[in-house]
């Protein structure tokens, strides 16, 4: 089962871009050297200098303009545009990097960059046409990788590596953080980029979308696009902002003009009233029991396509559930649902005998919208629960649908085709945040929450350690 979700909040991940500086990433010197040349055409220290930065970044210090033509006799030595692996390098004066029309391989292309000391300084004029000179960076580590010159992507919603560089993409787009995975300790790790179409969210006068588009929060990129200012003739007024003032917006002691879009953000360690940047897409709706069976309109798809599910009302929850688009079996690749994940049993998820509290398989209970409640009855029915690696079968007239079964160790026993080796099996069933039924519908009495929160993050379990599709397979 893939594992392309993990616990602790998507929204939370973010990468910091700051504003005026289009790409130009700014770190502190104890986060490791970043190398980016800002847009204007000026250069950028490289922290450590270059024995230290470009060494460390696997660049080579000779790899400048004048590096000379390569030695095409060494064996193993690959030329501009052929394909290079670690064990077949690319020569002096080429970077292997990923190619856009095949993300699969990698491709020997030219630097265009000269060290002037020890500063990267691009040269953009010794690209071809339909290419630019784009510096790519470790999207997770931000990390200095190479300045290349590499085809420009035209597709919206297609491929890009060079991270928030404003070159990558054509048409203004930015070359956002679309696939994010979670390491070992918890940090997001980015898996893809693609050229998005850009807004400012929660300013009401951004026409920036066009068609049936609009502007949705970016869950995963914080990106400063500007700064509420004191005196708007004053660049350099900008507004603090107390964190623990501005937990709720719209609250009055805050300074942030919420009625304008602004937010309380970190930058550069001191936190400002800011617009950030959205992200322009369709706003796919989040779907219960009511919407099924599902029809194209009602899927997500947010990899090579820009149906987002919208997570900005989730955004100012304390403990909120966590919104996600859960991946299916559509039409196209990477379709999915989109549902807030509220609520997961204590369970042995990975099989090792045990159930890890703090390694992500105890219980775990998230806060719905007002209007909504945490409910299993929709994850029963596609599909949403994790038997666990090996089946056990379980007698439905013993244990009733939807309540903890004394057998089954505290989850319940389900009925699905879904099984592969008995019809009813122990399963940990996933909640999700579904709308209050009427006064005289009453509610599912059979999903008694639990009290405790996250209590493990990434690690051996639960639904977003076991993969967006984390039931017995992917939903239907």
């Amino acid at each position: 089962m893939s594992t392309p979700w993990v616990a602790r909040g998507l929204w939370t991940w973010t990468f910091l871009a700051l504003a005026g500086c289009g790409p130009r990433i700014d770190l502190s010197r104890d986060a490791g050297p970043v190398f980016r040349p800002p847009v204007d055409g000026g250069t950028q220290s490289l922290d450590g200098g270059v024995d230290g930065g470009l060494d460390a970044g696997g660049a080579r210090p000779d790899a400048g303009l004048d590096a000379g033509p390569p030695d095409a006799a060494v064996v193993g030595i690959r030329l501009e545009g052929e394909v290079c692996t670690v064990d077949d390098p690319c020569a002096a004066g080429l970077s292997c990097l990923q190619d856009i029309a095949d993300p699969l391989q990698r491709i020997c292309r030219r630097d265009c960059y000269v060290l002037d000391g020890n500063l990267v300084v691009e040269v953009p004029e010794v690209c071809d046409e339909f290419e630019s000179c784009q510096t790519v960076l470790d999207p997770t580590t931000t990390q200095w990788v190479a300045t290349a010159c590499a085809p420009i992507q035209y597709v919206r919603d297609g491929v890009c590596f060079a991270f928030e560089d404003p070159d990558a993409c054509a048409l203004g787009r930015a070359c956002a953080a679309s696939e994010v995975t979670a390491g070992p300790d918890g940090v997001a790790v980015v898996e893809a980029m693609r050229c998005r179409d850009t807004c400012t969210f929660g300013d009401a006068d951004d026409d920036s979308c066009t068609f049936d588009d609009v502007c949705l929060f970016d869950w995963i990129t914080t990106s400063v696009v500007d700064y509420q200012l004191v005196n708007d003739l004053d660049p350099d007024s900008r507004v603090t902002c107390p964190p623990a003032l501005c937990e709720d917006p719209s609250a009055p002691g805050c300074p942030c003009h919420d009625e304008d879009g602004y937010r309380c953000v970190p930058v550069q360690n001191q936190n400002y009233c800011v617009h950030t940047r959205g992200l322009c897409g369709v706003a796919a709706p989040y779907v219960g029991l009511d919407d099924l069976p599902l029809n194209t309109g009602q899927l997500c798809n947010e990899v090579v396509d820009h149906d987002f599910c919208d997570r900005e009302p989730y955004r100012d929850l304390d403990n909120g559930a966590l919104p996600l688009c859960l991946d299916i079996q559509g039409p196209r690749p990477d379709d999915g649902i989109c549902i807030a994940f509220c609520s997961q049993y204590a369970f042995d998820y990975n099989g090792d005998g045990s159930t890890d509290l703090a390694g992500g398989e105890g219980p775990l209970s998230r806060a719905c919208l007002d209007g909504d409640f945490c409910d299993r009855a929709f994850s029963r029915e596609i599909g949403l629960y994790n038997p666990g690696p090996v089946e056990v079968a379980c007698d439905p007239l013993v244990c009733p649908e939807g309540e903890p079964c004394g057998p089954c160790n505290g989850v319940e026993c389900v009925t699905s085709d879904f099984f592969v080796t008995t019809p009813s099996a122990c399963a940990a069933v996933f909640g999700t945040c579904q709308p209050l039924p009427p006064p005289d519908a009453g509610v599912d009495a059979g999903d008694p929450l639990v009290d405790g929160g996250l209590d493990g993050g990434a690690g051996d379990g639960g639904l977003l350690d076991a993969g967006q599709d984390g039931g017995a397979g992917d939903a239907a």
